[in-house]
């Protein structure tokens, strides 16, 4: 059969793993940014559900393309330089 170009293969793979991380790392984000005197969620659970009515999905990837984009440049990378090396 044939083969898909490695650096295609590493990017994909990075933006595949990244954007299912992605919407609990900005969850995380906002959890760990919050005023720590008078926070606005309570739990993760209440700042995900926040997200979600307010923004919908696309809250959850808000702002995440400068770091899909990074993520498939260095994955890209890494995964030409392995076939290389093995």
């Amino acid at each position: 059969g044939r083969e898909l170009p490695q650096p295609l293969v590493g990017a994909a793979a990075g933006v595949a793993f990244y954007g299912s991380t992605l919407p609990i790392d900005r969850v995380k984000t906002i959890m760990m940014t919050q005023d720590l005197l008078k926070p606005r969620f309570a739990s993760p659970v209440d700042c995900a559900r926040d997200i979600y009515l307010h923004q919908g999905v696309r809250g959850f990837y808000r702002a995440s393309l400068p770091t899909l984009l990074r993520t498939a440049c260095g994955q890209a990378v890494a995964l030409t330089v392995y076939g290389f090396l093995r």
